[in-house]
C-alpha cells in the first residue's frame, strides 16, 4: 500500500494506473491531498510555535527539522516537498516533469509549473486578498526563511538555557 501510495505521488501523469486500481479514484486522491495539507499546516504551526513548547524534544526536533526543510526547498525550486506531492495528488495533468526513473529520491522531484502557488503562498493571499507578484513575491520568500529561523534559534536558546 505505501508503494502504491508512492506510486501515485511520482507518477501522476500515468492514468492507466489510475484506472486499473479504484484506490487511484479522484476522491482519494484529494482525499489524500487534503490530509497532506492538513499535516503541512500542522507542521508550519509546529515550525513557528515549537520554542513555547514546555518540551525539550520539540525543540530538539525544530532544530533538526528547520535546516532540514531550507535543504529540501533549495533541491525542490522553493517548495515544499509536501506542496509537491499535494498538487501531484490534486492536478495529475498540471504536473510538467516526473521523477526519473534513474533516480532513488523523492527529494529531487521538482515542480517546474509555476502556475501552482506554494503553501504559504497560498495562505497569504487567502488572508491578505493580495496576488504575490514582484516585491511582494521576494518579501514573501524572505519571511519564510526568516520566521523559521527565529523559531529555530530561540529553540537553540531553551535547549542551552536548559542544559547549562
Amino acid at each position: 500500500m505505501a508503494i502504491a501510495f508512492l506510486n501515485i505521488l511520482i507518477d501522476s501523469n500515468n492514468k492507466s494506473t489510475y484506472l486499473n486500481y479504484s484506490i487511484y479514484s479522484v476522491n482519494y486522491r484529494i482525499y489524500l491531498a487534503n490530509l497532506i495539507r492538513i499535516i503541512h499546516y500542522m507542521g508550519t504551526i509546529f515550525i513557528i510555535g515549537a520554542w513555547c513548547l514546555p518540551y525539550e524534544n520539540c525543540w530538539y526536533c525544530n532544530i533538526i527539522f528547520v535546516p532540514t526543510m531550507f535543504i529540501q526547498w533549495h533541491f525542490s525550486n522553493m517548495k515544499c516537498l509536501l506542496t509537491i506531492w499535494e498538487h501531484n495528488l490534486r492536478y495529475p495533468s498540471n504536473t510538467k516533469e516526473k521523477l526519473n526513473e534513474s533516480s532513488t529520491s523523492l527529494i529531487y522531484l521538482k515542480d517546474k509549473v509555476d502556475t501552482n502557488p506554494g503553501f504559504i503562498e497560498q495562505i497569504f493571499t487567502k488572508i491578505t486578498k493580495i496576488k504575490t507578484k514582484g516585491k511582494i513575491k521576494t518579501y514573501l520568500c524572505k519571511t519564510m526563511y526568516i520566521i523559521p529561523s527565529i523559531s529555530w534559534g530561540l529553540c537553540i536558546y531553551n535547549v542551552c538555557k536548559h542544559t547549562f
